[in-house]
């Protein structure tokens, strides 16, 4: 499906509006596909006979893929721009997505898992720089709506992998489902990303040595970075924990865990 013509594309203004557009759709596949992994976990747990705390290392593997993909991304956006990353990462959730509710060996799972939060981390750092240049060059406050579509994508994620599961339909059967959507998204949205991002470090600057103090982060982010870590840990903790919480404390059968972190989702759309 083609939004825009190429020809089209050559007026600054439609061409900016198929960015908007791409960055939203963007937005929406990152949730969509992060959040359809809640209501696999349980059913992970239950493949793997994992206690709580051997199954709590297991998940740090994706948090430790995020981690490490962050800074890497930043620079690599630098040098060729948010098209590419984009899509490769947007492709791998694709793939991976079926792989957390089929694979059976704790290795494969780690794995698995560390190159699912490597993308996810990548995705959102890309999108996020795209999202800055695409405010910027708009001339108007997109930024909140543009994350708004993130948490809209992850209520539709969860409820779609949900309501697959109460329709008797497999988790393997329900991932590919998930994972064609994201194919579609890829199409519409990755064709239209910034293919270049303009370098905005001063060279001058960069060429004068700094001080140890001058490098260190000021207090006010230093702040907002305190502050993002608990709101992460809180919407990780949600993610990841509330679904086997449901069956395992309240005796919810493993099709409806998806229940719990679907009302989470529901609460962080409508707060944006």
């Amino acid at each position: 499906m083609i939004l825009f013509s190429r020809t089209a594309l050559i007026d600054p203004e439609i061409q900016l509006s198929a960015q908007r557009l791409s960055t939203r759709f963007s937005f929406f596949g990152l949730g969509f596909a992060t959040a359809a992994w809640a209501p696999l976990i349980p059913f992970a747990q239950q493949r793997l006979h994992f206690n709580h705390a051997d199954f709590g290392l297991l998940l740090l593997c994706g948090g430790l893929g995020a981690m490490l993909a962050m800074p890497a991304t930043g620079k690599i956006v630098q040098r060729i721009g948010c098209r590419v990353p984009i899509g490769f990462a947007l492709l791998l959730l694709a793939v991976l997505l079926p792989s957390l509710s089929l694979l059976s060996t704790p290795l494969m799972m780690a794995i698995t898992l560390f190159l699912f939060g490597t993308a996810a981390g990548s995705l959102g750092v890309a999108l996020n720089i795209q999202a800055v240049v695409v405010e910027k060059n708009s001339l108007k406050s997109l930024m909140s709506g543009f994350h708004g579509m993130a948490s809209l994508g992850g209520l539709a994620g969860v409820l779609t992998i949900t309501a697959l599961l109460a329709l008797s339909i497999s988790a393997v059967m329900s991932a590919f489902a998930v994972s064609l959507l994201l194919v579609i998204i890829i199409f519409l949205s990755v064709p239209y990303s910034i293919k270049a991002v303009e370098n905005t470090s001063l060279e001058a600057s960069s060429k004068v040595k700094k001080s140890i103090r001058q490098r260190l982060p000021q207090p006010l982010i230093i702040l907002i970075g305190i502050a993002c870590f608990i709101i992460f840990m809180v919407e990780g903790a949600a993610m990841d924990w509330s679904g086997i919480y449901l069956t395992q404390q309240y005796g919810v059968n493993t099709t409806f865990a998806g229940l719990a972190y679907t009302f989470f989702a529901i609460a962080m759309t409508t707060g944006r």
